[in-house]
């Protein structure tokens, strides 16, 4: 299944209550955005354009679900509707900086003690996976903290200093 690298529709994350165990309240809001789910409308008509070409249609490709391509627009969208999914990690569900609910530092506004590091203050959603990502907020995050150096720095700083 085709899918939205960059998707415009955003989601939300918010607490239920004041309660800390009570689960969130999460409004994921997929394919709010018009232009999401024609995003998906186009990759779907390619890859069963692209299954019926040579080399792939004679090395027997085909489609397990559906096992025919849809012929119209409304058949397309109940694909769409039938098989969407998110690979993503869940990312940028903090505002970070300015107004946002954590500071440029990390540190939860309002609330001695408490940073936040991790996926949710990525801004923007990389177009791959984003482990390597929160390993370097990690990482810096915790050099901050520590007054040390991450070990990425060190090891950029002694190839430089070996050259």
């Amino acid at each position: 299944m085709p899918t939205v690298a960059r998707p415009r529709s955003r989601g939300s994350v918010r607490l239920r209550s004041s309660d800390p165990l009570a689960p969130p309240v999460i409004a994921t809001n997929y394919l709010a955005d018009e232009e999401d789910r024609e995003v998906l409308r186009r990759g779907v008509r390619l890859a069963f354009e692209i299954l019926g070409h040579e080399p792939l249609r004679s090395l027997g490709s085909e489609m397990l679900q559906p096992t025919a391509p849809p012929t119209s627009e409304k058949e397309v969208d109940a694909l769409i509707n039938a098989s969407l999914m998110t690979f993503y990690h869940p990312s940028g569900t903090c505002r970070l900086g300015g107004d946002g609910v954590v500071d440029s530092d990390l540190r939860v506004r309002g609330v001695d003690g408490l940073s936040v590091v991790d996926a949710s203050v990525i801004q923007v959603i990389p177009s791959a996976n984003i482990n390597a990502v929160v390993i370097a907020i990690a990482e810096k995050a915790a050099a901050e903290r520590t007054g040390t150096t991450s070990a990425h720095t060190a090891i950029a700083a002694k190839a430089a200093s070996d050259a």
